[in-house]
């Protein structure tokens, strides 16, 4: 069974009288351990097919599919629990709150995730800090968790953005453009970063014009005027 499934999905904005699609039609399944570029020019679709899939925007007709579960009726808390236990977000410009240190900011989904949680299952200080050690760890940054973002390079920041989306362990990972505020070097330590992940068993999928950056994936998904081609 497909991890995620789009059947007939559209995104269409109204402006008066007259209206445009973002996306139209759109049928997709990707499977679990898949890791996938999505591809096209600006404007074309991609960043608003990605929000869709991280339930940050909804779409305007047709049906996605998560785990199995039709989403279209969600409420805006069953959304928000998605996106803190399923689903974690790179950003291009690493979206971290710099007057908070990085063990601050990998705390901040945890601290969240106990708002969902029953009592016995939310996490202690001591549970959270064994939890940021290892996320930390597992991106080669473990002597930075006390460090503001303002005083790491681009590649530790994006280090710190990659450890925080992979701290509530979700299955799948939503990057935009997650090299394209680094060097071609630093870009590619974050690319093979990624790949190792993606081994791990993450679902991974990356928006990006950049072809190179594509390489790394399994497949390419290319979307042309908000029309999805597998």
């Amino acid at each position: 069974m497909s991890l995620i499934e789009l059947k007939d999905l559209s995104k269409e904005y109204t402006y008066g009288e007259s209206s445009t699609y973002a996306l139209k039609n759109v049928n997709l399944k990707i499977y679990g351990g898949d890791m996938i570029a999505i591809m096209g020019p600006s404007g074309a679709g991609k960043s608003t097919l990605l929000n869709i899939l991280g339930c940050l925007d909804k779409h305007s007709s047709g049906t996605y599919i998560l785990k199995g579960k039709n989403i279209n009726d969600f409420s805006k808390k069953e959304l928000s629990k998605i996106r803190n236990r399923e689903i974690g977000f790179i950003f291009q410009n690493f979206a971290l709150i710099p007057e908070y240190t990085v063990g601050e900011n990998l705390e901040l989904p945890l601290l969240y995730k106990n708002n969902f949680s029953i009592k016995k299952d939310k996490l202690n200080k001591e549970q959270r800090m064994k939890l940021i050690e290892k996320a930390l760890k597992n991106v080669l940054i473990s002597n930075l968790i006390d460090k503001k973002p303002s005083y790491l390079s681009g590649g530790q920041q994006q280090r710190v953005a990659i450890a925080r989306a992979l701290i509530a362990n979700p299955d799948i990972i939503l990057a935009d453009e997650p090299t394209g505020a680094l060097d071609q070097k630093t870009g590619q330590e974050i690319m093979n970063l990624l790949k190792e992940i993606n081994k791990q068993g993450k679902t991974i999928i990356i928006v990006t014009h950049d072809s190179n950056i594509a390489s790394y994936c399994d497949k390419t998904i290319n979307v042309i005027d908000g029309i999805v081609k597998n």
